[in-house]
């Protein structure tokens, strides 16, 4: 290596080790430090960020989901229902039965109009079940068959049946949201009270 290059490698070592120092050193450090520092000094803060932001979400799938099944109400004139269970148990749709026929895809081809009404429910069905995620979703869950807490299983099974996956998703994300908000927000009186 020839001394001009040593020379100046080692003037630029030294720049940015300076460069780095008075970063760490200074009173207004970047975004990147400045987003770590107030997450090692309110980690509070932080997790009522991700809170809000999963309640966000979470409320806005919910009303996505909502609106989708209007489309297909206003598209098919068939109200598919979706109750919360299916979330954690497979749905007993009659859809091996239709998919057998051989009069499916002549259904399926022709205008959603002109199908008849059992054929029209099973593609709202179709077309909303192909939607909503299926991690949960168990034949062998505590859902399917309970060995304990029965109680626990009927209320739970009833309330779940009752509500529908877009107003579960839409309170699960209020509650979710509110909760990240209301955490946030003594955060912030915390932090506001730890400067005065």
């Amino acid at each position: 290596m020839l001394r001009w290059q040593r020379d100046f490698s080692r003037w630029v070592d030294e720049k940015a080790h300076r460069s780095v120092e008075s970063k760490c050193q200074s009173d207004q450090p970047g975004h990147a430090m400045k987003f770590m520092l107030e997450i090692v000094e309110y980690p509070q803060k932080f997790f009522a960020r991700i809170f809000a932001l999963f309640g966000g979400a979470m409320l806005t799938a919910g009303l996505v989901l909502f609106a989708y099944q209007v489309y297909l109400y206003v598209d098919l004139g068939v109200w598919g229902k979706l109750p919360a269970l299916s979330l954690f148990v497979e749905p007993s749709l009659p859809l091996d039965e239709l998919q057998a026929s051989s009069d499916l895809e002549k259904f399926l081809s022709s205008p959603s109009r002109q199908l008849p009404a059992p054929v029209r429910e099973l593609v709202v069905y179709e077309e909303l079940y192909s939607v909503v995620p299926g991690w949960f979703r168990s034949r062998t869950s505590w859902f399917v068959e309970p060995d304990r807490l029965y109680g626990l299983h009927n209320i739970s099974t009833w309330l779940l049946d009752f509500l529908s996956i877009p107003a579960f998703a839409c309170i699960t994300g209020l509650i979710v949201l509110s909760l990240g908000l209301r955490v946030y927000s003594l955060s912030a009186t915390n932090m506001s009270e730890g400067k005065n």
